[in-house]
């Protein structure tokens, strides 16, 4: 994963049809939208998401999307969108535990 967000922009901007899907998925799971940075890059054959998440947005996770799979809407879009959900729940209760440790 990279750490160059030179190109990166809101996905909101970038891509408002993906950035709904996201927000849908993560209200299905009860996460708030200030506990996720979703950013997108640009190129030429589709769409990369970088989602940012957990204590000082530590955790990082990316998928390029092609043009063609997210017209369609496609399954791979909602099955990352799930797993990150999944691993925002985890990494959220992780860091509160460690917070909480005395």
């Amino acid at each position: 994963m990279s750490d160059n967000v030179s190109f990166e922009k809101p996905l909101r901007s970038v891509e408002p049809a993906l950035y709904g899907w996201l927000q849908s998925e993560m209200s299905r799971l009860h996460i708030h939208p200030y506990d996720v940075h979703a950013g997108a890059e640009v190129q030429s054959d589709g769409v990369l998401v970088r989602l940012r998440f957990g204590e000082r947005l530590s955790y990082v996770q990316e998928q390029h999307f092609s043009r063609d799979a997210i017209e369609s809407q496609s399954l791979e879009i909602n099955r990352f969108f799930a797993k990150v959900g999944e691993d925002i729940q985890k990494a959220l209760v992780s860091d509160y535990f460690k917070m909480m440790k005395p």
